[in-house]
């Protein structure tokens, strides 16, 4: 069996690797990459592994990006020390979600996972469609709340308070239902993967929304959809006009 890991801590892929190759000679790895643009290069000059194992926050963005920018296509068992990534991991080829630090004894287990998986399961057969959409439903948990560090405090703001999220520079600022605003160590991609999308609809690049926060939405004179929040936005909040009819399709679930 063919393995290519993806990770950017040069220690821990030399432990992944020295791990696999104990466990079972059998297994070859193929190549450890350690970037987004590494992980492209890669791809374009070798064939798919027949099993990934994969950091999620790499260097240059999440590893999702590269799996989906490649189109792979094999079975990826993810290593991170974040839990907040297991829903997307299961939507992206999945099938199991180990948290660091990484022992034997739990890839030994993801292995036979694996290995029994490519048994008895074939990737477009619908019993293994629903398992996964069972196991995603299982795991479909949400944040309730983000603990906020300000002024040598920690401050809980619970998500039923929040009003908005934006982005600008780099430095992403959670806004409450009460003015005020906050600096997050999050970005609004990985914001998406935290919150209920029943909750919350990223507008643009620039905002994510609360629907309890909405005042009003009008269309303007570009098909834009222009949102009016009841707290102040430190610009105009425009959904675009590609955007518009998710949006209005998100409004309509209520």
């Amino acid at each position: 069996m063919h393995i290519l890991i993806i990770e950017d801590e040069p220690a821990t892929a030399k432990d992944l690797e020295e791990t696999i190759q104990s466990l079972d000679p059998g297994l070859k790895v193929l190549g450890i990459v350690d970037s987004i643009s590494e992980g492209l290069v890669w791809f374009g000059k070798n064939a798919q592994p027949d099993l990934i194992l994969s950091d999620i926050q790499l260097a240059d963005g999440l590893s999702f990006e590269l799996l989906k920018r490649v189109g792979v296509s094999c079975p990826v068992i993810f290593c991170t020390a974040y839990d907040e990534y297991a829903i997307r991991a299961f939507e992206t080829n999945g099938i199991d979600y180990l948290l660091k630090p990484i022992n034997e004894g739990k890839l030994s287990e993801s292995l036979k996972r694996y290995h029994q998986l490519n048994d008895h399961f074939i990737r477009n057969n619908p019993y293994f469609q629903e398992l996964l959409q069972k196991v995603h439903h299982q795991l479909q948990t949400y944040r309730s709340s983000f603990l906020i560090s300000f002024q040598d405090k920690m401050i809980p703001i619970l998500v039923v308070d929040i009003a908005f999220f934006y982005t600008e520079n780099g430095i992403t600022k959670l806004y409450t239902l009460s003015h005020k605003s906050y600096v997050l160590s999050y970005t609004l991609e990985q914001l998406e993967q935290l919150l209920d999308p029943k909750m919350f609809f990223r507008a643009n690049r620039q905002y994510i929304i609360s629907y309890s926060a909405m005042a009003s939405a009008e269309a303007n004179d570009a098909r834009k959809m222009k949102v009016n929040m009841l707290v102040e936005t430190p610009s105009t909040l425009l959904v675009s006009k590609k955007r518009s009819p998710v949006f209005m399709g998100w409004l309509k679930e209520r």
